[in-house]
């Protein structure tokens, strides 16, 4: 009992960390599940490029089935493709987001970076990356 009560004790602030900081709190699961997601997705965009030459400028460009082809393109923009992953510094890399979740342009959310990278970021934070106003 005393360690359900301290599981919740540091559990209940951290899921709702987000809100403190403008953002929607998220549920620790759907951020698992969507970070496995957004690696398996860098992983797709990589391999297009290494097998075709060139790196991938739409969802449907990576080799993916079609029910999680229509999930991904609910949830997430891929409106900064193109990069290729050869011809880039690992310093642009860092700052240049691949995917990011649509919802985060608003609430904050998931970003994918060049370099492999998945953040948190709020939405202001994208936009300043995305150089977006």
């Amino acid at each position: 009992m005393q360690r359900t009560i301290g599981f919740l004790l540091v559990m209940f602030p951290l899921c709702h960390l987000g809100a403190v900081h403008g953002q929607k709190p998220r549920d620790p699961n759907d951020t698992q599940i969507q970070t496995a997601r957004l690696r398996a997705l860098y992983s797709a965009y990589k391999n297009h490029e290494a097998t075709k030459g060139s790196p991938a400028s739409k969802f449907e460009d990576l080799s993916l089935d079609p029910a999680t082809l229509k999930e991904v393109k609910e949830r997430y923009s891929c409106d900064e493709f193109g990069a290729s992953l050869t011809d880039t510094t690992k310093e642009a890399q860092a700052k240049l987001v691949l995917i990011f979740e649509k919802a985060a342009l608003k609430d904050g959310g998931l970003v994918l970076l060049y370099d492999g990278t998945i953040k948190t970021l709020s939405a202001s934070e994208l936009k300043k990356l995305l150089k977006r106003k």
